[in-house]
């Protein structure tokens, strides 16, 4: 294949219960991405963002000239504008995948700056409590290497620090 994906294949996928195998799927995907309408209808159903990929004249449910579905708050739809040129929609998507990729990572580095900024915090306050010296300063080392973490990954997660006081 092109660019070398894999596609998975399910033996016996769906054949016992009807969607119940692409139910217990979709519920892990932050997000789905489609041509097939029935998968479409049960993502969205769930209220899992969902973007499908249609052809130039669509069947009648999804409309024309919109990029959004009627039902569903949670679907975008990507149009070909020609028969059978899937290239606008493909780079459409291709496009947004990068802007979504690049803002999981923004929000990954977020939560860990929150949680070492959260670690440091915990820190200070247990050298705050402690009447050892050499705990005390081990506390107060931990803290700051916790903080300094924070920093590097987000300097709005150290805000909750600034109004703690040490003794």
């Amino acid at each position: 294949l092109k660019n070398n994906i894999e596609v998975l294949s399910f033996d016996n996928f769906d054949k016992n219960e009807l969607f119940q195998d692409s139910k217990a799927l979709i519920e892990c995907l932050d997000l789905v991405i489609t041509c097939d309408t029935s998968i479409a209808h049960l993502a969205a159903s769930m209220q899992k963002p969902t973007w499908v990929l249609l052809k130039d004249i669509p069947e009648w449910r999804w409309l024309l000239n919109t990029n959004k579905s009627l039902w569903y708050k949670k679907v975008s739809l990507f149009r070909c504008e020609k028969k059978d040129d899937w290239s606008q929609p493909k780079h459409q998507i291709e496009s947004l995948l990068n802007k979504y990729k690049y803002k999981s990572k923004i929000i990954s580095e977020s939560n860990r700056a929150s949680r070492k900024s959260r670690d440091a915090m915990s820190s200070f306050k247990r050298a705050n409590r402690e009447k050892d010296l050499h705990k005390k300063m081990d506390y107060m080392s931990e803290g700051l290497s916790d903080l300094a973490e924070a920093v590097s990954h987000n300097s709005n997660s150290i805000e909750p620090l600034a109004e703690m006081s040490f003794v």
